[in-house]
């Protein structure tokens, strides 16, 4: 299917929100256009990346397409594919920048050869690359959700700002091959377990003198619930139900700026490890997004497809 019905999805965001990128998009290159520009570069192009150039030319003036990245015009992609050569900057050969700032990309992989073929690489100064992406296509389905969700927005001055935690679970969610984050926790200056009047159990881990978490057990043992703190303020509660003996629903409210809510389903395998099976996102109590409606946008989108086939 076409890829342009995510496009166009991401472009009316623009023009909706007045993001001032709405009127940035450069008229779309022919097929044959495609191929005469990218002519000095050593791969072939996998076939959603060639009907990007034909639905618009990248943007003009570095106008962003997603946070801070703007959307290459073909041409300046190919300058920016043979500075990153030249520069060694992690880019390999066969990746061709699409999305950049600053020296930062998202590369596509274009060997045929290679089992990652079509994966969308992120590229970041001073780090090594990472797969952060299926494909092209899941990229533009990903970034979209991510505007309709509000994971990414327009903040008071009308910069394009993202929350960061909302955008990587929905990245994270729709992009089983990608990369998944794990942040690093500080190592805990003090632990301190109290039993409760009724048989449960609490367990405070203290980081720093403002900084500490709590986490719940019941009297099996089974974790129940935790709080992380911050300064005084509550930032982070999730609380655990447990369905039945092999699968758990944890709901987690995330305090910082705006009320985001997560209920995630998984199973408890035998090591104790959790497997996701389905997750709800919710904000300020309005439910945003969940499987059922991704596959009812992706059943869409096929439609847009076969419309414009």
């Amino acid at each position: 299917m076409s890829i342009h019905a995510r496009l166009n999805a991401i472009k009316n965001w623009h023009s909706k929100q007045q993001s001032g990128s709405e009127n940035a998009f450069l008229k779309p290159l022919s097929a044959a256009e495609v191929q005469q520009h990218k002519e000095a570069f050593p791969f072939g192009f996998p076939q959603a990346l060639s009907e990007l150039y034909q639905w618009h030319n990248g943007m003009k003036d570095n106008a962003p397409f997603f946070n801070e990245y703007t959307f290459y015009p073909l041409e300046d992609a190919l300058d920016e594919y043979e500075l990153a050569l030249e520069e060694e900057t992690g880019l390999k050969k066969s990746w061709f920048p699409v999305f950049g700032y600053q020296g930062s990309f998202f590369a596509v992989e274009c060997d045929v050869l290679n089992p990652q073929h079509g994966c969308v690489y992120f590229c970041e100064v001073e780090d090594e690359p990472h797969l952060w992406y299926d494909s092209l296509e899941k990229m533009l389905m990903t970034v979209r959700i991510c505007f309709e969700q509000k994971a990414y927005f327009l903040d008071d001055d009308g910069i394009l700002m993202q929350d960061f935690e909302a955008a990587n679970k929905i990245r994270e969610e729709l992009n089983p091959k990608a990369v998944k984050l794990q942040f690093q926790q500080q190592e805990p200056l003090e632990e301190t377990l109290d039993e409760q009047p009724d048989g449960t159990k609490r367990l405070t881990t203290r980081y720093s003198e403002d900084h500490y978490s709590e986490q719940f057990f019941d009297k099996k043992g089974r974790k129940i619930g935790q709080c992380e703190y911050h300064g005084g303020e509550l930032l982070r509660k999730d609380d655990w139900e447990y369905l039945s003996a092999t699968e758990v629903e944890i709901t987690s409210e995330n305090m910082m700026g705006m009320m985001m809510t997560t209920k995630t389903r998984a199973i408890i395998k035998p090591d104790g490890t959790l497997e996701q099976t389905g997750m709800q996102t919710f904000m300020n109590g309005e439910l945003l997004f969940d499987d059922a409606m991704l596959a009812e946008l992706e059943a869409a989108e096929d439609e847009d497809g076969e419309d414009e086939a």
